[in-house]
């Protein structure tokens, strides 16, 4: 997938996640970001990823990510093949069983977030073209073509 290079001031913004949880201030960012902590599939070496949840339940703790950058990610063939992750929402990690989420399922859950944050659509969308590599419009063939592409995994706490 051929995409333009993120420009300075998005690379910005998308790394700003990143660097809170590094200062030990991930949790200002609530349950809106989460830090996975994952087993490299070939390492063994333990890393780190901050991604946007794009569903939260309070009631389980079960937190809903989107593989970003699609099924080569590096984080998502992590967890998938150690079969386990920690998720830590800034009070340090906790131990999580994840499953994926169905086609349908994943194509309800993003039209319910493109909802929450209809006030910037036009920056959401062209944010998710820009990682998809076609115009992203949030129209229903593109939210099932984005959902192909970038598969979700729920992960939930063991104890909520």
């Amino acid at each position: 997938m051929d995409r333009e290079p993120m420009p300075g001031w998005l690379r910005m913004l998308y790394g700003a996640p990143n660097r809170l949880y590094a200062g030990g201030l991930g949790r200002v960012l609530g349950h809106r970001f989460v830090q996975i902590h994952h087993l490299g599939r070939r390492s063994g070496r333990r890393f780190q990823a901050v991604v946007e949840v794009v569903r939260y339940d309070p009631v389980t703790g079960e937190a809903t990510v989107m593989a970003g950058y699609g099924h080569q990610a590096d984080w998502y063939r992590n967890v998938l093949a150690a079969g386990r992750a920690d998720l830590d929402f800034g009070r340090g990690p906790r131990p999580a069983r994840f499953r994926s989420v169905e086609q349908g399922e994943a194509e309800q859950v993003l039209r319910d977030y493109l909802r929450r944050y209809r006030p910037v659509a036009p920056a959401m969308n062209a944010f998710l073209g820009w990682l998809a590599g076609w115009p992203f419009d949030a129209s229903p063939a593109a939210i099932t073509r984005l959902c192909e592409q970038m598969p979700m995994l729920a992960l939930r706490p063991d104890r909520p």
